[in-house]
């Protein structure tokens, strides 16, 4: 099959969302599949440079539209794709408007996140693929929810003994719990309860340190944490050699903290998950109890569990760290449902069949497509500024 695959990068370009793109496009061309990279916006993302696959890059600062979609048409008259795939509303604005003229169906992807309730615009889907049933049961179109995203992450073993060296000589033998995500407001709260909760373990006599990785978007929000962190738990990793790629460091770490990509990540090499309820001060272990109700969600931090949590937090922690048995237990527990819900190798024969049967764009949308060009065009026009 012939699949043109969109996505647009817009900031740093080292989102979840990016090594879903990567890591779902591979996995097809390894299963045979022709697939043509194309990655729109005001810049490169390094994660798709490094990515294994044919691409092309088109510049498009929301102003030169008309220059973006021509030389999108170069590309799709002389690829022929049999359907169009993309991974964001920009690119899905541009995909959808193209499609008519050359009658090639597109399927959007809702790469997680919550339901687009309330939105002034959301563009009318004809073909939908979600990775949370949240997301498919709010849908009305040709839909499939395909969770699996994921293969067994690469270790850089080099910086990770790295890491471990740093923090042996400067804090001694600890519990190292790992956080990865870009450092802004949008997951501000989570910071504060990761924080907090560190710092309570500390409190209770767990030599513990907390090790976050991530891209400072906001310094603002990086200083404040900073001053919270009272008890000096927190080991920052913001530098590019440790936020390129961050997965490759998880193995550092004896316990992950863990929202949507990052649960299916730390699994892929058995590590011990604890997730974000917003019902509950302290992350929870996750575990095949719990799972479905933060499954649910993408293990979203707006995630919550309407089971009664049976396992202490803080215990779990001492356990898992101190308790040889119970924590081999747990981690084949994680290994099982990574291999069930989260391997990309069973995830693409079901992606192929709902390409395969995918909707054209009816010209009746075509009044919905160009407004939605033009809401993209406004919206890139303001981030410029």
């Amino acid at each position: 099959m012939k699949i043109l695959s969109l996505i647009t990068t817009l900031g740093h370009g080292r989102g979840g969302h990016f090594y879903d793109y990567v890591i779902t496009n591979e996995q097809l061309v390894e299963d045979g599949h022709n697939v043509r990279a194309v990655e729109i916006g005001l810049n490169r993302s390094p994660i798709i440079h490094d990515a294994d696959l044919k691409k092309s890059y088109i510049y498009f600062n929301g102003i030169n539209m008309i220059s973006m979609l021509f030389k999108l048409a170069v590309i799709i008259r002389e690829f022929k794709p049999d359907v169009i795939q993309s991974y964001d509303l920009p690119s899905f604005s541009a995909a959808n408007f193209i499609s008519i003229i050359f009658k090639v169906p597109v399927a959007f992807t809702k790469c997680g996140g919550p339901n687009p309730e309330g939105k002034s615009f959301f563009p009318r889907l004809n073909n939908v693929i979600t990775y949370s049933i949240e997301n498919y049961n709010y849908f009305d179109c040709n839909k499939v929810c395909i969770p699996g995203r994921s293969k067994k992450i690469y270790t850089n073993y080099e910086l990770c003994n790295s890491i471990e060296k740093s923090i042996q000589e400067s804090y001694g033998g600890c519990l190292k719990i790992l956080r990865i995500s870009r450092i802004d407001e949008h997951y501000e709260d989570v910071f504060y309860k990761s924080i907090k909760y560190v710092n309570k373990l500390y409190e209770n006599g767990i030599a513990v340190k907390l090790l976050i990785i991530g891209v400072i978007q906001s310094e603002s929000l990086f200083k404040k944490l900073k001053e919270y962190d009272k008890n000096n738990v927190v080991f920052w990793l913001t530098d590019d050699i440790y936020t390129v790629n961050a997965s490759q460091l998880i193995h550092v770490a004896d316990l992950v903290l863990a929202t949507g990509r990052g649960v299916m990540e730390a699994a892929s090499i058995s590590k011990p998950i604890m997730i974000f309820d917003t019902m509950q001060e302290d992350p929870i272990p996750l575990n095949k109890k719990n799972f479905h109700d933060y499954f649910n969600t993408n293990f979203s931090p707006r995630s919550f569990s309407s089971k009664p949590n049976e396992v202490d937090s803080t215990r779990f922690c001492m356990e898992i760290s101190t308790d040889t048995v119970l924590s081999n237990k747990y981690k084949e527990e994680i290994e099982s449902l990574y291999f069930e819900y989260f391997d990309i190798s069973k995830a693409t024969p079901v992606l192929v069949n709902f390409l395969e049967n995918c909707k054209k764009t009816p010209v009746r949308l075509l009044g919905n497509n160009i407004l939605h060009l033009l809401v993209t065009v406004r919206y890139l026009t303001r981030i410029r500024k």
